[in-house]
């Protein structure tokens, strides 16, 4: 039997002015705590700003809001902007109205969210209600 190769097709990238160019959302958390997601979320807050990517930063820690405490002013003054790092809470009805208002920025690449431990049933949720997933698309 003899096989049947298939040669792929080189792919040409459009010039990037007549790109598209999409948002991204990153999320950290974990259920439990103590475990890196502050540090994490430091880490790429500091290759967000020095790349100079465009960025909005939440943080949605009510009880220990690592990141706002230590890079609101870096995001501030990185994106000359006044918002620095957003606290929100999910758990509370328009507690995320900022957040989702910042996906219509134009000048927004990405957003970028610290949640507390166990977070990441209370995004579900939020996700759910919202249907958040449809938005982006």
């Amino acid at each position: 039997m003899a096989s049947k190769t298939t040669k792929l097709q080189p792919q040409v990238a459009e010039p990037r002015d007549k790109q598209l160019n999409p948002k991204r959302m990153i999320g950290i958390t974990s259920d439990k705590g103590g475990n890196g997601k502050s540090t994490v979320a430091q880490a790429l807050g500091d290759i967000l700003i020095r790349r100079d990517i465009p960025t909005r930063a939440f943080d949605c820690d009510r009880r220990n809001a690592q990141l706002h405490r230590h890079y609101n002013q870096a995001f501030s003054s990185a994106f000359d902007s006044d918002a620095g790092v957003s606290r929100i809470d999910l758990s509370v009805r328009g507690g995320a109205d900022e957040l989702l208002n910042s996906l219509e920025s134009p000048t927004t690449q990405i957003v970028l969210i610290d949640f507390p431990a166990g977070g990441g049933e209370l995004f579900e949720r939020f996700e759910r209600e919202i249907k958040l997933f449809d938005f982006l698309s």
